[in-house]
């Protein structure tokens, strides 16, 4: 959004897009500026309808690497007669030109493979009522281009990175997790683990800590030096509860995994993933 304002100020548009473009499902999805007007429905699904006969995507990958406008391409003439992309899209929106930068994530030679990939690759387009962009509008465009790429992907980044986040905390809900602090106090503890705690021990009640009974069997494992330390199991009412403890510098970590006598896991309905972490200990 910051760069669809800078751009705004920098070069007259009517206004500057961004979009999220899919090559090969064609699906296109916009960014506008606040208080400017978007797309009615109708008019929505036009430039998927008619994606090929753009004039600048008819160009790709060509076009991916610098900008361009339409008048690079087409004559005013010709434009006008294309019945889909300028009679359904461009002359309802009053437009007669558009120039546009494209943000791939790869070189030309891997076109190919982006398209069959249906990558998402973003694009910033600048529109107009008349044929009056000028060669310095092409080259702000292009000397933004390297910052506002950078931009991008770094949006990507943390969007995966709060994705990932997202999934780990899910993940880590299903599990009994436990962190400790090298005082032996509770930084992080799942859902799941609280209930095992308050099911397995009654003196449970100040998650600050661990139940004396769990403390003093963690600070047993870490005074004994040995490369492997069993789980400690604790049977209750037909069920046992397996926690194991993993070391690292200054951190404390064990899992929690609640298992039946008869069928560890199986009943539980538990991933395999699942279970491999468990036996090994989560770290």
């Amino acid at each position: 959004m910051k760069a669809l304002t800078i751009i705004d100020r920098l070069i007259e548009s009517e206004p500057p897009i961004f979009h999220r473009n899919q090559l090969q499902s064609r699906q296109i999805f916009h960014t506008w500026l606040p208080g400017r007007a978007g797309l009615t429905p109708e008019l929505e699904v036009i430039p998927h309808r008619y994606w090929e006969e753009h004039p600048i995507t008819q160009h790709m990958p060509l076009t991916l690497y610098g900008a361009y406008k339409i008048s690079d391409f087409i004559s005013q003439q010709a434009l006008h007669r294309l019945e889909g992309i300028y009679q359904q899209f461009f002359q309802v929106m009053g437009l007669e030109d558009v120039m546009c930068i494209f943000l791939p994530p790869t070189s030309p030679e891997n076109w190919n493979e982006l398209v069959e990939k249906d990558v998402v690759i973003g694009s910033m387009t600048l529109t107009r009522s008349q044929r009056n962009f000028t060669e310095r509008d092409r080259l702000i465009l292009n000397l933004f281009r390297p910052h506002l790429f950078q931009a991008y992907e770094n949006a990507r980044r943390f969007g995966r990175v709060e994705q990932n986040l997202t999934q780990l905390h899910q993940d880590l809900d299903r599990l009994g997790l436990i962190i400790l602090n090298i005082s032996g106090q509770i930084e992080l503890i799942t859902s799941v683990a609280i209930q095992y705690l308050q099911t397995y021990f009654p003196d449970s009640a100040n998650l600050r800590y661990l139940p004396d009974y769990l403390s003093a069997w963690v600070k047993h494992q870490i005074s004994v030096e040995t490369p492997t330390r069993l789980p400690l199991r604790i049977e209750q009412d037909g069920k046992q509860l397996v926690i194991s403890l993993t070391l690292e510098p200054n951190k404390n970590r064990f899992a929690m995994a609640r298992k039946h006598l008869k069928s560890i896991f199986g009943k539980l309905g538990l991933q395999s993933s699942t279970a491999a972490i468990a036996d090994r200990a989560i770290v």
